[in-house]
């Protein structure tokens, strides 16, 4: 890193000004080269800001040398940071003023392009706004030459430092400070892998995966010095190779750890030579430590290495693409540690060792554990920061209550860790990551809202042929990859037993089946991700004095002036954003994701150069018409709030590219200027009951996202009308994402969506229509939305598809037919009485169907197979991973048993819920290798689950009349809920964890002590067990029923209510209560 504190001043950094600087000479560069530019008379001046540009270029070339804590420097820098802001705005409001003149004029039109579409009458306008915007670039140009005069103050070559790049080193030593079952549990599965593999093939390569300072050296040092590991290899090699490393001392490294002599060799080529001699013949394990890249293995030791006998390669990365690229075998992402272990290693780094010391300061060490969130090189950090104060809670509770998080005397090693990674982003993924700061602590962020707001921001790249949304799920999936976000895991986890009776803190995982609220749940799942604390708490230091989240009430009005993103913390009834209508803000996105509060009436007039207005919530009851002076905006996103009329200034936002109205239950007319936004990409209306729309949304010819098209039935007249006509999506050429609702009312003559080449995601909707009675519709209703929907063919390229209240008999035939469709949701289709045949759609991952009422039986057509001489040659449903099926109150029996080929070969999951008459899982899907879990919830007529052989992970069975639990030798996790008439659980020989809970109980199961009886490793399983009081008291030391819990390895009891608990481990043995 270069200077100490440079990650903390990044907003008043040189790299920082030097990413603006390259950024808008680019986009110089390109409006310089339209002609238009000098027939308006506004090259000289926009030419001598070229040549500034190059100047402050040059500057930064020398200031990049200087010590960040020179506050003339930063004062400079931040002056020309402001600067660079505005030419960007006055090249925005150049072309804002030939998009407003011009007919049709879209914002991806060249200035030659607008300004053709000009007539007599507007081009008087477009020449009187020029002379305006020249003024504007002759002041910003003094203003420029007015800072400079402070080069001499600069002092450039004066106060240099060295740069010196951050380069870890490390070594096999085993760390003391190792706690936790974590550790000792992740250790043990590597080394089975590893000790099962290592034969299998003559190189084998596995990953350990995970941000900065979570641990992933510990672990592989964990594995390299297990005897095991020491007694199956012969050579056992450490290497770190680090981000800048040397293929020279590298080479020499690893030759010298087999042969400390490693004789005249100097070159790379005889290097490779000599490590090919050495290690011929032998057996080798070898540690490649924090590889940032995966050519050190293709490029320059996989050859040499191919001469040893058997080779073993571990590697610990933060990045998953040099996982895959160097071909791992198994691939192990390192998690944070619980709460209990995260206490012990800061007992550990404090020096807390005596009893009295850690009850006394426990709970307020549990709450400095928690905002570490887990992660060990900050709980290191913390603790090495706590051994130098008094062993006084006062003193802990300073720490934690304080900006210590914030300042520089954690920040060198904490952040050093995760300043490496942040350089070797490029800068518009740096700008991406910096903006993931803005949102709340433990916030899950959805993928494409912060793509939008990207966008919106200007902050991705266009790339050739490509749209900005594919690119910036490319910046969102390269920031998962990179372990810098985290992505949410589709997994029933709740952490409780915190907080409880005298501040004892424990954590036990509860698995639940996911009652989905949304149809796209497990989809939206899939695409939602969270910073780490630590993470965020670095992302804000680096862009603090440019980006800023919390209450604005406590800042100054000169601080929040210099800001260029504010969000809005959920304080109060009104947010206050210091100074008054006079005081101008220099805002490019004000973000409130969630009110109240509401904003201050004159907060429109104060942001005149924002691009992002996000402001979201109930607390919003209206906007006004000065929302149509915010030129620069290009995301207006209002979802959720409570206005009932939208402003027709709307229709003067000429740059808005989003716009977002979803879920606004007071908001039933649109406005007609809307159809005027020719530059709107995306516009989101689910959810919210419209009645009134403008015609002429086919005019928005950059739509790629449309949610909530509300279909209209008949031809129409006039301006405003009650939805619309299908054929206004003709022209919407450019769809990715479609959602139509009221499909009921459609009328239909050709296909409308089948030429529509990007379109990947699409929902499609209807409603009984009006006047219907009784549960199920007329024959006429049924072949009517049978034909809509037969002649709704979307094309090939679909991959999510979502289908809501169909109320035909029969599904389209075109389903099956869908070649790359990924995700398939059916939902409430109440005549249909079979389900289609889908088996045979090749790239499918995830079904649910629910709510399909009249269904009976699903049988072998359900595999979409024909019986044949051919019918083997495809397995059905190859690619599935995830199985859904629930709320289906008729269903009986699920058969197929003539089905010849091989079914189902990659699914992971299995969810059945809510189907009281099914009696039985086929016998098929019970041996099914690849399968993981499996949920049977609500599933009244399965009285017997027995002889399930798959490599089950975890079994979930919340059924109330299930009798017996037989011969499911290979589960790992099980957990019972409600199980009251469970009579027999046995040969469940794989068990380690078991979860009970049953509020209707006053007493252990009476199948657990005959199950304890046959099990030979109880010391190998743990308990967690959930009850009432009563129970609970049993279950304590000396109770009637201790004799038989005892026998567990480790045992979690807790009540209903969560207020009383109990903990014992038997090895090494603890016993904690709070009765």
């Amino acid at each position: 890193m270069e200077g100490s504190n440079n990650w903390a001043m990044f907003r008043g950094s040189p790299k920082f000004l030097d990413a603006l600087v390259d950024d808008f000479s680019e986009k110089l560069k390109s409006f310089l080269g339209e002609k238009v530019v000098s027939v308006f008379g506004v090259r000289d001046e926009f030419n001598k800001l070229q040549d500034k540009m190059k100047y402050i270029k040059s500057m930064l070339t020398d200031a990049k040398r200087m010590k960040m804590d020179d506050s003339v420097t930063r004062t400079w820098i931040d002056e020309l940071i402001d600067v660079m802001h505005d030419a960007d705005d006055i090249i925005d409001d150049f072309r804002s003023q030939f998009e407003k003149q011009s007919e049709d004029g879209a914002s991806s039109w060249s200035l030659n392009q607008l300004a053709s579409k000009l007539n007599p009458r507007t081009w008087y306008f477009a020449i009187k706004s020029c002379f305006m915007i020249n003024d504007r670039i002759i002041e910003l140009n003094k203003k420029i030459d007015e800072i400079n005069k402070n080069k001499q103050t600069f002092s450039v070559g004066m106060n240099q430092i060295q740069s010196s790049k951050y380069s870890r080193q490390t070594s096999s030593i085993i760390d003391p400070d190792v706690v936790g079952q974590e550790i000792e549990h992740n250790t043990r599965k590597l080394i089975e892998i590893i000790t099962r593999n290592h034969d299998r093939r003559k190189l084998c390569t596995i990953a350990i995966i995970g941000m900065g300072g979570i641990g992933k050296t510990t672990l592989a040092r964990n594995v390299f010095h297990d005897p095991l590991i020491r007694n199956t290899f012969q050579e056992r090699i450490w290497v770190c190779v680090s981000k800048e490393y040397s293929a020279i001392e590298v080479l020499q490294s690893i030759i010298k750890k087999i042969k400390p002599n490693t004789g005249e060799a100097q070159t790379i080529s005889e290097l490779l030579e000599q490590l090919a001699f050495k290690i011929k013949g032998k057996r080798f394990f070898l540690v490649l430590d924090d590889l940032w890249q995966y050519i050190v293995w293709t490029d320059l030791l996989k050859n040499p290495l191919q001469f040893a006998a058997i080779g073993l390669i571990l590697l610990t990365t933060r990045d998953k693409a040099v996982a895959s690229g160097v071909g791992a075998i198994y691939v192990h992402e390192v998690g944070t540690l619980s709460r209990r272990s995260g206490w012990e290693l800061l007992c550990k780094k404090a020096y807390i060792e005596e009893e009295d010391d850690m009850l006394n300061l426990r709970d307020v060490g549990m709450n400095i554990v928690k905002r570490c969130d887990g992660l060990p090189l900050a709980i290191k950090v913390i603790g090495g920061l706590l051994a130098t104060k008094n062993k006084d809670r006062r003193e802990w509770e300073k720490v934690l209550q304080s900006k210590t998080w914030f300042s520089s005397e954690i920040s060198e090693e904490l952040h050093g860790a995760l300043w490496i990674s942040f350089e070797d982003l490029t800068q518009p993924l740096r700008n991406c990551f910096i903006y993931c700061s803005l949102f709340a602590e433990d916030f899950y962020m959805c993928r494409e809202d912060l793509v939008r707001q990207w966008i919106a921001e200007g902050i991705i790249q266009q790339k050739e042929n490509e749209f900005l949304e594919d690119t910036g799920e490319e910046y969102y999936n390269e920031l998962i990859r990179r372990c810098l976000l985290q992505p949410r895991i589709l997994e029933r986890e709740d952490k409780f037993l915190e907080d409880k009776g005298d501040e004892y803190h424990n954590e036990l995982i509860r698995r639940r089946p996911l009652h989905s609220k949304t149809f796209l749940q497990f989809e939206y799942f899939e695409h939602q991700s969270q910073m780490h604390d630590i993470v965020r708490t670095f992302a804000q230091c680096i862009s603090r004095g440019d980006n800023h989240y919390g209450n604005p009430a406590s800042l100054s009005l000169d601080y929040v002036q210099k800001l260029h993103r504010l969000s809005i913390a959920q304080e109060g009834d009104v947010a206050i954003i210091p100074g008054n209508k006079s005081d101008p803000l220099r805002l490019r996105a004000l973000i409130l994701y969630w009110s109240p509060p509401t904003v201050q009436d004159d907060i429109y007039h104060r942001i005149k150069n924002v691009r992002v207005l996000l402001l979201n919530g109930l607390g919003i009851k209206n906007i006004p018409d000065s929302i149509g002076d915010l030129k620069h905006l290009r995301m207006l996103d209002l979802d959720h709030t409570s206005i009932s009329t939208l402003p027709n200034s709307i229709c003067y936002l000429i740059r808005l590219q989003i716009l977002h109205l979803q879920r606004c239950q007071s908001l039933q007319v649109l406005p007609q200027g809307i159809t005027q936004l020719s530059n709107l990409r995306c516009l989101g209306l689910e959810d919210t009951p419209l009645v009134s729309v403008p015609t002429g949304i086919c005019s928005l010819k950059f739509l790629n996202e449309l949610k909530g098209f509300v279909v209209a039935g008949e031809q129409y007249s006039g301006d405003m009308h009650s939805g619309w006509l299908l054929d206004e999506l003709k022209p919407l050429t450019q769809l990715r994402c479609l959602k139509l609702d009221n499909l009921q009312n459609a009328a239909i003559q050709s296909s409308i969506l089948a030429g529509k080449c990007y379109l990947k995601t699409l929902q499609m909707s209807c409603s009984l229509p009006s006047g219907v009675s009784g549960d199920l519709p007329s024959e006429d209703n049924c072949k009517n939305i049978e034909e809509i929907f037969e002649k709704l063919e979307p094309p090939q390229c679909l991959e999510y598809l979502v289908i809501l209240r169909f109320f035909g008999r029969q599904l389209p035939s075109w389903l099956g037919n869908l070649t790359y469709l990924t995700w398939l949701i059916l939902v409430n289709f109440i005549s249909c009485h079979h389900l289609p045949p889908l088996g045979q759609l090749q790239h499918l991952r995830c079904l649910r169907v629910t709510g399909a009422r009249s269904v009976v039986t699903i049988g072998p057509e359900f595999m979409g197979t024909v019986i044949s001489e051919r019918s083997n040659m495809t397995p059905c449903f190859p690619k599935l991973e995830l199985l859904r099926i629930d709320e289906m109150p008729n269903w009986e029996e699920w058969s197929i048993d003539r089905v010849p080929q091989k079914i189902f070969p990659s699914l992971l999951k299995i969810e059945l819920e809510n189907c009281p008459k099914l009696k039985a899982i086929p016998e098929q899907l019970k041996h099914i290798s690849s399968l993981e879990e499996l949920i049977i919830s609500g599933v009244q007529g399965m009285r017997e689950i027995e002889n399930l052989t798959s490599h089950f992970k975890w079994v979930y069975i919340g059924n109330s009349s299930c009798e017996k639990l037989s011969n499911v030798p290979r589960v790992q996790h099980l957990n019972l809920v409600n199980c009251s008439a469970l009579r027999c659980v046995e040969n469940l020989d794989a068990l380690q964890s078991l979860y009970l809970e049953d509020e209707s109980v006053d007493h252990l199961p009476e199948w657990l002590p005959d199950f304890l009886n046959q099990h030979h490793n109880n010391d190998d399983i743990k308990l967690y067990f959930v009850c009432s009081m009563e129970v609970l008291k049993r279950c304590l030391l000396g109770g009637l029923d201790w004799p038989i819990i005892e026998q567990f390895s480790h045992i979690h009891v807790i009540t209903n209510d969560n207020t009383a608990f109990m903990e014992y481990q038997k090895q090494p043995y603890s016993y904690n209560t709070n009765l």
